[in-house]
């Protein structure tokens, strides 16, 4: 009951300290750095209290995938929550939920552009700021330093909660979205208000990325306990609706501007492959052509372009640029995440880590092809294709499996190869039979023989021919 009384209090005083900034402007340092305070509890609950906890692990014995997937945590399993568990919440968890979440903290964000406590100082010329965007107003309110301190030292906690496995297990995975794209905003507004360089934006920046979307490691995402839970296309509704690919592209292409500017702020061979490898693993958790729709409708990137400082309609043709870059070098990161996962099923004792190994192999794939399919290889979109009707199914996702096996027959059929279209009828003819689809089993295998006599392959139809007889033996 004290932990859900403290919940409630500190959702209700959020409420209270939204209705304030909507009605009335701060007129001393100690009013803001009250208000200030009263605030952050909003954002601080969470993570304060899941970093001073200790990480509740599960020892696993001998796992022998460790070899094919090298994790720090060599003899720990985080058992992490699924997608049924965080719709099962409890009124306390509602409570502690809503203190996270992104409407409630709106207000102070819209207000501290226009008036942080502090001095007004003019911007000055030649400042970093200046060689990365030319289009900031001319006076900006810096706070003071007691102020600028509290900021950069929460944006150093969200970093370290995003290292604390308590944390990261606990916390569930649409209120980490709506945490990265709040912390995305503090440190552009900090700097951008003279309590920033532009040197520790980039560290910022570069951690986050390294710890939200595990761009510092060569690993599959699947494989860090840490990563492995949000990292899902299952979530892909929560990535998008958040913001967060958004905000992402955004963070990318703000270093690109700086790094264009200041080359010499990071060694040249480190920033291409976290670029990279954070570009896969959006391929890998968001619709791509869904993103691409919603920048070309720049109704999204008005509130990211309001806070840059941008022209809606520059940024948004910035980021559609950056969803076509690098599309080899991205490509190769997930084949390299692709044989990071590969994975005798005999062989892996834990049934969840099994069921998350069978849905990396679908994720991976899913984006890997449509990589190839906007680089129009058409042989490799087949393989991947015929990977994908596989995994799948192993994944348990039948209905998924059953579209790639129609993809793989329009592939073949605009290639013009019926006699590879022919063998793909016939193993899909041959699933649904095992599935117990007996009108499509037969519709898909007459087909296949239609095929078959076309092309005068008499073992093809004589193939055909048992199936039919099958099909009609236990249909009837």
């Amino acid at each position: 009951m004290a932990a859900l009384a403290q919940a409630a209090a500190a959702w209700y005083g959020g409420r209270i300290a939204a209705d304030v900034l909507n009605a009335m402007a701060a007129e001393s340092d100690e009013a803001w750095r009250g208000l200030y305070a009263e605030i952050m509890t909003l954002v601080k609950l969470d993570v304060s209290q899941a970093s001073q906890q200790r990480p509740v692990a599960y020892s696993s014995s001998g796992n022998p995938t460790t070899a094919r997937l090298p994790e720090p945590e060599k003899e720990t399993l985080i058992t992490l929550a699924t997608e049924a568990g965080a719709l099962a919440l409890t009124e306390e968890e509602l409570l502690a939920m809503a203190v996270s979440r992104e409407s409630e903290l709106q207000a102070f964000f819209d207000h501290i552009r226009q008036r942080l406590p502090g001095n007004l100082i003019p911007s000055s010329p030649g400042s970093p700021r200046d060689q990365v965007t030319q289009s900031l107003p001319n006076r900006k309110w810096a706070p003071d330093r007691r102020t600028r301190v509290q900021f950069i030292n929460l944006v150093k906690k969200y970093i370290a909660s995003l290292q604390n496995p308590h944390f990261r297990q606990h916390t569930a995975v649409r209120d980490g979205f709506i945490y990265y794209v709040i912390f995305q905003r503090i440190i552009w507004l900090l700097h951008t208000h003279q309590g920033l360089d532009m040197a520790n934006c980039l560290d910022f920046w570069r951690a986050i990325n390294e710890h939200f979307f595990g761009t510092a490691s060569s690993l599959p995402p699947v494989a860090s306990p840490l990563l492995r839970q949000q990292c899902r296309f299952a979530w892909h509704e929560d990535w998008q609706d958040t913001a967060v690919p958004l905000y992402a592209l955004a963070n990318l292409w703000q270093i690109e501007q700086l790094l264009a500017q200041q080359p010499d702020s990071l060694p040249s061979h480190q920033w291409p492959t976290e670029k990279w490898r954070l570009l896969a693993l959006l391929r890998v958790v968001v619709d791509w052509d869904d993103l691409r729709h919603s920048l070309e409708e720049m109704t999204p990137v008005a509130e990211a372009s309001h806070l840059y400082e941008q022209p809606a309609e520059e940024m948004a043709l910035a980021l559609l640029a950056l969803l076509d870059t690098d599309l080899t070098a991205v490509a190769d990161i997930l084949e390299q995440w692709i044989a990071g996962v590969a994975f005798d099923p005999q062989q892996v004792i834990e049934p969840q880590q099994a069921a998350l190994l069978y849905q990396a192999n679908v994720d991976y794939r899913r984006a890997l092809f449509h990589i190839y399919k906007q680089m129009d290889e058409t042989t490799k979109q087949q393989q991947i294709v015929s990977d994908l009707i596989f995994w799948a199914r192993r994944a348990g996702a039948r209905e998924e499996s059953y579209r790639w096996q129609e993809r793989l027959i329009a592939l073949y059929r605009a290639d013009g190869d019926d006699r590879a279209m022919a063998m793909t009828f016939y193993r899909q003819a041959q699933q649904y039979l095992r599935d117990r689809e007996f009108t499509l089993a037969e519709r898909l295998a007459q087909e296949g023989l239609a095929l078959a006599n076309q092309l005068q392959d008499e073992p093809m139809k004589e193939k055909y021919g048992r199936l039919l007889s099958n099909i009609s033996f236990l249909a009837g």
